[in-house]
C-alpha cells in the first residue's frame, strides 16, 4: 500500500511558531532546568539525559505527529526532524504491536535477543569495530 502515492493533496506550508528548531530548543531548555549538567544535546537526533544515582540514561526525541494518507485509510506515526534539517518518519504504535506479537510468538525471547544484539553493537561501536546503529535495526 505504501508504494502507492498518497491521496491527500498537500496543503499550505506550516507557518506557526512550533518549528522543529523551536521544539528542540524548548525541550533542551526545560531538561537543562530539571537535569542541570546532565543534558547532552550534541547528537544528530536525540537529546540524551545522562544517568545519575536515581535513574538510567534516557533519550528524548523531539517529534511531531505525522499522518500518512493512503487510498484505503491512514497510518499515524511521528516525524522526527534531525539537527541537519533532514527528517525521519516512523510508526511507533505499529513497531510496538509487531514487537509484542514477536515476543509472544517466541516465548518472550524476542526482546531479550534484541537487547543482546544492541549490547553487542554498543560494545563494537565503543571499540571502533563497527558504527553505531539505531535500536530499530536490532529489532528488525
Amino acid at each position: 500500500e505504501e508504494s502507492e502515492k498518497g491521496n491527500h493533496p498537500p496543503g499550505e506550508s506550516y507557518e506557526g511558531i512550533w518549528t522543529p528548531a523551536k521544539l528542540r530548543a524548548e525541550l533542551i531548555s526545560a531538561m537543562e532546568a530539571k537535569f542541570s549538567g546532565q543534558v547532552d544535546s550534541s547528537g544528530s537526533t536525540a537529546i540524551q539525559i545522562n544517568s545519575s544515582s536515581a535513574r538510567v540514561d534516557a533519550d528524548v526525541v523531539p517529534c511531531f505527529s505525522f499522518r500518512y494518507y493512503m487510498n484505503n485509510g491512514t497510518r499515524d506515526g511521528t516525524k522526527i526532524f534531525k539537527r541537519d534539517g533532514s527528517s525521519i518518519v516512523n510508526y511507533p504504535a505499529q513497531q510496538m504491536k509487531n514487537g509484542t506479537e514477536k515476543n509472544n510468538a517466541t516465548n518472550y525471547a524476542y526482546k531479550k535477543g534484541a537487547r543482546l544484539l544492541k549490547r553487542i553493537e554498543n560494545a563494537m561501536a565503543d571499540d571502533g569495530t563497527f558504527r553505531e546503529l539505531p535500536s530499530f535495526f536490532m529489532e528488525c
